[in-house]
């Protein structure tokens, strides 16, 4: 079924553009990847209006795919386990932002600042499916740094204006990214999959 729908779309792609026969496979994982994002990132808004919690959800997008993309981490095995997965982790997240927002105190700064070294020390952590070469990881890891950088300073200075909102969704962004991280790592170290940073 995957594949004639696959095989359709490549028949539209080289009707409507200049598109070489060998690049097939390019196109089609780009194309299916792009669709595989699309749905997460749907899914995470409807669940946002859904829990009454579509602000939250924005911001939480808005802070964790540039950080996922370059800090790297954990990937599940399947698109459908990695789907559920998301799905799962940002109904907790947005509940978690929602309970912070009321009840941002100094645990919630400690976690942050402890998940923030964590991904400071580590990031980014490769994938088999996408090692990285020295320059790309010291490229990856300053992004991530300016990156942590810039959302620290906008959280921090909203929460000494009494706008918790943001600074509730950058402690569950860093907290979880870290917990992604580590969890990569120690997938890596398993399968004998190591950075050289």
């Amino acid at each position: 079924m995957t594949e004639k729908i696959m095989e359709n779309v490549w028949k539209g792609m080289k009707t409507t553009g200049n598109v070489d026969e060998e690049d097939k496979e390019i196109y089609l994982f780009g194309f299916y990847q792009g669709l595989i994002f699309l749905l997460n990132l749907v899914t995470a808004l409807l669940t946002g209006i859904i829990l009454d919690m579509f602000l939250e959800s924005v911001l939480f997008l808005i802070c964790f795919i540039p950080l996922r993309i370059f800090a790297g981490g954990y990937h599940a095995k399947t698109q459908f386990r990695c789907y559920v997965m998301s799905t799962v982790t940002t109904v907790i997240l947005l509940y978690l932002i929602a309970f912070l927002q009321k009840n941002m105190g100094v645990e919630a700064i400690a976690l942050y600042i402890i998940a923030t070294c964590i991904i400071w020390k580590l990031a980014p952590v490769q994938d088999k499916n996408k090692p990285l070469d020295l320059d790309e990881q010291k490229k990856y890891r300053k992004r991530v740094h300016s990156l942590l950088i810039i959302i620290s300073c906008i959280s921090g200075c909203l929460y000494f204006w009494g706008i918790y909102v943001v600074p509730a969704v950058v402690v569950c962004v860093v907290c979880q990214l870290s917990i992604v991280l580590i969890w990569g790592k120690l997938k890596n170290h398993a399968h004998g999959c190591t950075s050289t940073v």
